[in-house]
């Protein structure tokens, strides 16, 4: 990040890193928000159930990208990705 917004973003790993992170805190801040006022229905569990599956295949996504780093794997995802 020392280059700038622009360089860092320029990466799409990083973007999604950046998109994984929003998604994963917006479900925990509405579970959370949604545990202290459980009489009232403040978001609508659908759309808090679909953020949820985005980030956590975002987080599927990034563990590919992880499993790159060690030899024994790092063909196997060479291939798949």
């Amino acid at each position: 990040m020392s280059d700038g917004l622009a360089d860092y973003f320029s990466d799409y790993w990083n973007v999604l890193d950046s998109i994984s992170i929003i998604l994963n805190m917006f479900v925990i801040v509405v579970c959370t928000i949604s545990y202290f006022y459980e009489s009232k229905e403040i978001f609508d569990i659908t759309l808090v159930r679909t953020f949820g599956a985005y980030g956590a295949f975002i987080m599927w996504l990034k563990m590919f990208y992880w499993m790159r780093l060690f030899s024994p794997t790092a063909k196997y995802v060479q291939l798949i990705i």
